[in-house]
């Protein structure tokens, strides 16, 4: 089973509003995780979810991959080679994204569903929907829905709340939404 990225499902009607709540924040030096990764904030800067065991509150999923910054909230410009004869220009490839030393994520809250895949031999069951279950890193640096974690303090935080690939798919596509416990933002 390979892992993909945590994406947006979809985003419950708040007061006619039906897109996700996105921000940005001052990204912490040297971190490089993928878009679609759970991320936390702290120190005050934002960084990949080390692990999801309850003890940190989740502040969204990564809507775009780290920067790897050398310097915290420092912004970093791809550059390459010399100029001839211009001793501090810098040559930035075309196309290049701007940096300003954040990274935005959609927020955890209680409207917005994102989906994701179930664990490797773990088969989605219509008992899932309404279940809580925790996230996983695979090796791949993709994180999934894990049936096995199903305590709070284990990090069991993933409401699952429909099944996107038929009952009994193996490594099935589920919904699911942050429990507000594991909220950062909008309490």
């Amino acid at each position: 089973m390979a892992a993909i990225p945590i994406t947006v499902w979809k985003v419950r009607e708040t007061g006619g509003a039906n897109t996700p709540s996105i921000r940005r924040h001052i990204e912490k030096s040297a971190q490089t995780f993928l878009i679609g990764t759970p991320v936390q904030v702290t120190s005050g800067y934002l960084i990949e979810q080390p692990t999801i065991n309850g003890a940190h509150l989740v502040a969204g999923i990564a809507h775009e991959p780290a920067s790897n910054l050398t310097t915290d909230a420092t912004a970093k410009t791809l550059t390459y080679g010399s100029v001839q004869n211009q001793a501090h220009a810098v040559l930035i490839p075309g196309g290049a994204p701007p940096n300003d030393g954040t990274c935005g994520f959609v927020v955890a809250n209680g409207s917005t569903e994102f989906k994701a895949k179930l664990g490797t031999d773990q088969t989605s069951a219509v008992t899932n929907v309404g279940s809580i279950f925790g996230l996983t890193k695979q090796a791949n640096g993709f994180w999934y829905v894990d049936t096995t974690i199903t305590a709070a303090g284990s990090g069991a935080v993933c409401e699952v709340t429909e099944l996107i690939d038929p009952a009994g798919t193996t490594e099935g596509l589920v919904a699911f939404r942050f429990t507000q416990a594991a909220w950062l933002f909008e309490r």
